[in-house]
């Protein structure tokens, strides 16, 4: 068994662990490489929709697939509005279990965004991203939220898994708040930091926005 196989071997228990009904990891990477890349290149991707206040998404096994320079990837085009330019575009990736005991690993597709102009040329932007931890008492609700200017001339944006995260986790550390009762009902906020692991699957649920 090979490096690969055995981080794959490891995440799948870890998958399993989370969710019994959650596609294994190693089986959303076999259907992805079954698949053949849509078009011969970024330019004759269209867009499926145009991003109007909240859109909600999904990659699934169903969802085509791009050859892009990560890999081969899941996509969805979407339309950018006019008067977008300058604006900010946030894409939330939420993960297979939206609420887990503190300290759990979380499944989640490794969002990745090009943006194109009207020529169908790819426009470069810079990006920002991190993981959210709302507190929830003794539940956390994490989600990884990319922000990205909209670069001048872009006219719509491909949302993609990134391939090269397949099959992979990364560590992410979080700001947690405890409180103490000294006297009556007197709340003193205590800070502290903690850990949660995403594991970075392919297929996954996110929502694109214009700020």
């Amino acid at each position: 068994m090979n490096s690969r196989s055995a981080i794959l071997a490891g995440l799948v228990l870890a998958v399993a662990a989370l969710a019994g009904c959650a596609t294994p990891i190693a089986g959303q990477i076999n259907s992805l490489s079954a698949k053949k890349s849509c078009c011969a290149a970024l330019s004759e991707i269209e867009a499926s929709s145009t991003l109007i206040g909240k859109i909600d998404l999904a990659f699934t096994d169903s969802t085509p697939a791009f050859l892009f320079e990560t890999g081969l990837s899941p996509f969805i085009a979407v339309a950018l509005p006019e008067g977008s330019e300058e604006k900010v575009l946030e894409i939330r990736a939420t993960p297979e279990m939206m609420a887990v005991t503190k300290g759990n690993s979380l499944i989640f597709t490794p969002i990745a965004a090009t943006f194109m102009d009207s020529l169908g040329r790819p426009i470069v932007a810079e990006q920002d991203s991190g993981i959210v931890a709302t507190n929830g008492g003794a539940m956390y609700m994490f989600i990884i939220a990319r922000k990205i200017k909209v670069p001048k001339g872009a006219t719509r944006v491909i949302v993609y898994s990134n391939a090269r995260l397949h099959g992979t986790s990364q560590t992410f550390e979080y700001k947690t708040v405890s409180y103490l009762f000294p006297v009556g009902n007197a709340f003193i906020p205590v800070g502290g930091a903690s850990q949660v692991t995403a594991i970075y699957g392919v297929n996954g649920t996110f929502t694109i926005r214009l700020e």
